[in-house]
């Protein structure tokens, strides 16, 4: 009896962490999002303009449609960009960037094949003022998946 509960302890044990794995691709996309938290807090608290707080806020939203519309190569070559520009943002503000938002080696081996920045930066919407004094809200919305 004792051996039978002990195995059943182990399996629950190892299905409970199994089922509890989040895909690397959303786990990028998940962190890049609490790195753009990150410099629009630090863009607001120092109030310095990078140029890069507007573009970084919509890569991710536009990563966040796409990875929820199915295309999740584009979804994680937008977000991977929206965090670069964070990590810009952060720094320029004075402040330094938390080591658990770094990118994990899993996390930069799905960069392989990227459009250059300035494709990305041709998808985002026309005619659309992108300066950060327009995307300095406290409440930012539309980034986290």
């Amino acid at each position: 009896m004792k051996k039978l509960f002990t195995s059943l302890v182990i399996i629950f044990a190892v299905v409970a962490i199994h089922a509890q794995t989040i895909p690397v691709d959303q786990q990028l996309i998940r962190t890049s999002g609490f790195t753009v938290h990150a410099a629009h807090k630090s863009a607001i608290a120092s109030n310095v303009s990078s140029e890069n707080l507007a573009k970084c806020i919509e890569h991710q939203r536009i990563a966040v449609s796409l990875f929820k519309e199915g295309n999740k190569d584009m979804a994680i070559y937008h977000s991977i960009y929206a965090r670069n520009l964070a990590f810009e943002v952060i720094k320029t503000n004075g402040m330094t960037v938390n080591p658990k938002l770094e990118f994990t080696t899993e996390e930069r081996a799905l960069d392989s094949g990227s459009p250059s920045n300035e494709q990305l930066d041709s998808t985002l919407p026309s005619g659309k003022s992108f300066t950060d004094q327009n995307y300095l809200d406290p409440q930012l919305m539309g980034i986290d998946l």
